[in-house]
């Protein structure tokens, strides 16, 4: 099955299938040490190496091609799904679940991800909790701390204007590009809002048509 087999001397590691973890030998990598791979192809990357270290620990891969991609130095990553961290490099402590969740993801840090393509073109963003089938999915580089729960939930969301917004709700916020600190609770909550800022809206489609700034909306179809 080819699994392991440039890994010379790292130690505890588990690889079980096709390719799994077999082309671990570039600089340092070889190294590695406790890290589990299951499925085909699974941490099957390139694992060039650079500098001192290129070693990449602690990383637990499950589903075919999960992982599978030019890992450096990428440290205590979770990856559960056919290609979860599909293009991991330098990314740690990254908690994935789904399939295609965290896709494109390379370098980003302290990401929760979990559902069917969650987060999936998210590339160097850090310490986001995207939870549902297409949350987050248009989110790249430079979005950092925002929340955002239900299906497609923050979905239009692609710049880093958005970083820290919180949708949480069926389509809640899925209209939202860039628009600053806002928090988006209930179902279609702010729905329409691409660009205001500082909009509060909690409650079934709260807010639902705003597009402007500085607004709050409480309760059930608040401000329709």
């Amino acid at each position: 099955s080819s699994a392991l087999l440039e890994h010379t001397t790292g130690n505890r590691n588990i690889a079980l299938g096709g390719v799994a973890m077999y082309r671990t030998g570039g600089t340092n990598a070889s190294a590695s040490d406790d890290n589990i791979a299951i499925g085909y192809g699974t941490m099957g990357g390139d694992w060039s190496g650079s500098g001192s270290d290129g070693s990449s620990t602690k990383n637990i891969a499950i589903g075919n091609y999960a992982m599978d991609g030019v890992m450096v130095a990428a440290h205590n990553n979770v990856g559960i799904g056919y290609a979860a961290l599909g293009a991991l490099t330098e990314g740690d402590a990254n908690v994935v679940v789904g399939y295609e969740s965290g896709l494109d993801m390379t370098t980003g840090d302290d990401n929760t991800l979990l559902g069917y393509k969650a987060g999936e073109n998210i590339t160097a963003s850090d310490q986001n909790v995207i939870i549902g089938s297409g949350a987050g999915a248009t989110m790249a580089s430079g979005i950092n701390n925002c929340v955002l729960v239900g299906f497609s939930a923050g979905d239009a969301i692609n710049s880093g204007d958005a970083a820290g917004t919180v949708a949480i709700g069926y389509h809640s916020g899925t209209t939202l590009t860039s628009g600053q600190w806002c928090t988006l609770l209930g179902y279609e909550a702010g729905y329409s809002n691409s660009t205001g800022n500082s909009m509060t809206a909690l409650g079934y489609q709260a807010g639902y048509y705003n597009t402007t700034d500085n607004n709050t909306f409480v309760g059930m179809e608040a401000g329709l």
